[in-house]
């Protein structure tokens, strides 16, 4: 029985199995305590302490909770000649006040990074670092005897479990800056992805054009994989986790449990009640749903609560027309088939006890189902590509609604799913972290319509989608301390976080000594400072120099100003006019006469300032682009 379960205890780590992880100090791991709550601070602008207010009833609720009226519906409850239709419905009273993201969120618009910690604040990465310290030291003593179990089955060395144990908890805890560097991580994968595995990416082996170990410039390869293996986000051991959610099989119980709970439209129901409480004197509003959740008792019980809807549904709904429904089928003539109906086609029924509910069928390249409570039933135009060429067809009015207001649940299922998705790039067996991908996701997507939004409301050019997710990967590893996370921890609110964000600092991520892809030679780096003026210079740090001519040119000399005066004897500064042509040379008559004899006699007087020299020369070579250089003496 021990044996079964020592051999279970091997299965701790899901993201590397072979991967021995090495721990951090030890907790004691009987402490049931909990020491301190998920206090993130306040997520949104205000919260609604009192109960919604109660809404007398209405013939649109009496309906929807009259389940034989629903079903009878279905049969004799609804006309479908058009002749017989009454008014064309409006969205009548519907809101039209302003509407997008609210003023706290566009205060930090223009910066990807505290638009991420808008959505996700910094005191939730310090948590989940917190909460994975625990379920690390918790895990200590199963990993020790896994380990242990392990070497007894090779015939190896046995260590002493306590030993073992001192080892695992040598890991230094994790920071919540290394959390942080652990998404950028990803998104750099989500971005470039290598089907081989994540762990391709510390690869030091070359193939072709592949990238060669550039995650180990950030993380080394087992640190990212202690983090991932230990990701957690709650205490195992608090009392609350030993609580078990009800789920409503009891029903003798004082309090009734609602049958629909679960269902779509209690789902839309209950978002309704937290987004927008039930009001006699709100403004109407529209709600625009899937096939999932639309049906015809979710639109009598909305429109009780002041709230049309416009929507795909299924047909064996409840209550639906009947007379609409239409399945796709293909006509053969003269060996050519043909869509029937055709493409095009309007189909409509008009509910006879609440005019305002519309069912519809417009066939696309299949049929599309819908209904509406208040949709106008006039027919317009959309655009379709049909064999290559843009086509106008005939669709009623509540379809352009829809395509109009559906967007944003299917541009975010497109951004998420379709293009760049953290929750996809990587794949775990814990159903918490997917979970948590997801939500982290979902804070991508909003962060980026936000920033998109930002952009145009300020007349200038939307960043693509890459360009936003390349730009708040190099911000998250650009957080490469406890100090610099601490500072942006620290922000009173979002606001403040800008001034710490590592797009306002002009550091950039610099590798370690010793690692790196390139050995030798001379690396060229763009100047942050100077973007416009195209100034590179090499990189390297050459023999009795402590900097490179990069830091001397745009640190110690400030971009070319405070050049001393000794290299300006034998250096001019000329203003010229940029060339036609940038990548053709200038020439001079008298430069190629006095170049060479000007280098020959300073080479010896000159030695110790030859790198100077170099710097003068790498800037007059690039300089071009921002209307000065350096030249050599001219007569």
């Amino acid at each position: 029985m021990d044996r079964g379960a020592n051999q279970c205890t091997a299965l701790n780590s899901d993201e590397d199995p072979d991967l021995r992880e090495e721990p951090e100090d030890e907790e004691d791991a009987d402490d049931d305590s909990w020491t301190e709550d998920w206090d993130i601070g306040e997520l949104s602008d205000e919260e609604l302490d009192e109960v919604p207010e109660e809404l007398p009833d209405s013939v649109w609720l009496s309906a929807a909770r009259d389940s034989r009226l629903m079903s009878s519906m279905r049969h004799d409850g609804w006309e479908y000649d058009p002749s017989k239709f009454g008014p064309d419905p409006t969205y009548e009273g519907l809101y039209d006040g302003p509407y997008g993201p609210s003023d706290s969120v566009l205060n930090v618009a223009e910066d990807p990074l505290a638009l991420l910690f808008y959505f996700l604040p910094p005191k939730l990465w310090s948590q989940i670092a917190v909460e994975s310290n625990t379920y690390h030291a918790q895990s200590i003593p199963l990993r020790a005897r896994a380990i242990r179990f392990q070497q007894r089955r090779n015939g190896g060395e046995v260590e002493d479990l306590g030993e073992i144990r001192r080892r695992l908890s040598r890991v230094p805890d994790i920071e919540g800056w290394e959390v942080l560097r652990v998404m950028g991580l990803l998104i750099a994968r989500m971005l470039v992805p290598i089907r081989k595995g994540i762990a391709a990416h510390w690869s030091l082996k070359k193939v072709g054009a592949l990238p060669t170990n550039r995650f180990n410039l950030f993380m080394t390869k087992n640190r990212f994989f202690h983090i991932m293996g230990y990701l957690h986000f709650s205490n195992n051991k608090s009392p609350q986790a030993k609580i078990e959610i009800y789920c409503g099989a009891k029903t003798h119980l004082q309090t009734p449990v609602p049958k629909d709970n679960n269902t779509g439209e209690a789902a839309v129901v209950r978002n309704m009640n937290a987004l927008l409480p039930p009001s006699p004197t709100a403004p109407w509003r529209l709600v625009v749903t899937d096939r999932f959740y639309t049906s015809v008792k979710l639109a009598l019980e909305l429109l009780h609560r002041r709230m049309y809807i416009t929507g795909t549904i299924q047909c064996d709904r409840a209550g639906y027309a009947p007379g609409v429904v239409t399945a796709k089928k293909y006509k053969t003539i003269n060996k050519r088939k043909f869509l029937v109906p055709p493409q095009g086609t309007i189909r409509l029924a008009e509910n006879k006890q609440f005019a305002q509910i519309t069912a519809c069928m417009w066939m696309d390249r299949n049929p599309v189902h819908m209904l509406s409570s208040g949709g106008s039933r006039v027919p317009g135009t959309v655009m379709r590509r049909i064999q290559g060429e843009v086509q106008p067809h005939p669709a009623p009015e509540l379809v352009r609604d829809y395509h109009r207001w559906m967007g944003g649940v299917d541009v975010n299922d497109q951004l998420r799913m379709q293009r760049y998705s953290v929750q996809l790039c990587y794949k775990t067996r814990k159903y918490y972290k997917t979970l948590f991908f997801g939500l982290f996701d979902m804070a991508l997507v909003n962060a980026f319509i936000v920033f998109r939004h930002h952009k145009k409301a300020n007349n200038k050019r939307p960043a693509k989608h890459s360009a936003f997710f390349e730009e708040l990967m190099e911000q998250l590893l650009a957080i490469d301390s406890a100090e610099a996370f601490k500072e942006i921890e620290e922000a009173t609110s979002a606001r403040d976080r800008i001034a710490p964000s590592p797009a306002r600092s002009e550091s950039r991520y610099q590798p370690s000594e010793g690692v790196g892809g390139v050995e030798g030679g001379h690396l060229l780096e763009e100047n942050p400072d100077t973007v416009d003026s195209d100034k590179y210079l090499c990189n390297v740090v050459r023999e009795g120099r402590e900097k490179t001519c990069f830091q001397i040119w745009h640190q110690d000399w400030s971009n070319g100003n405070d050049i001393p005066r000794l290299l300006l004897q034998d250096h001019k500064v000329r203003d010229r006019a940029p060339p036609s042509r940038p990548n053709k040379k200038r020439r001079s008559s008298g430069q190629s006469h006095h170049d060479a004899p000007t280098r020959a006699d300073s080479e010896g007087s000159v030695d110790e300032d030859s790198e100077d020299s170099c710097v003068m020369n790498a800037g007059s070579e690039r300089a071009g682009g921002n209307g000065g250089g350096v030249t050599g003496d001219e007569s």
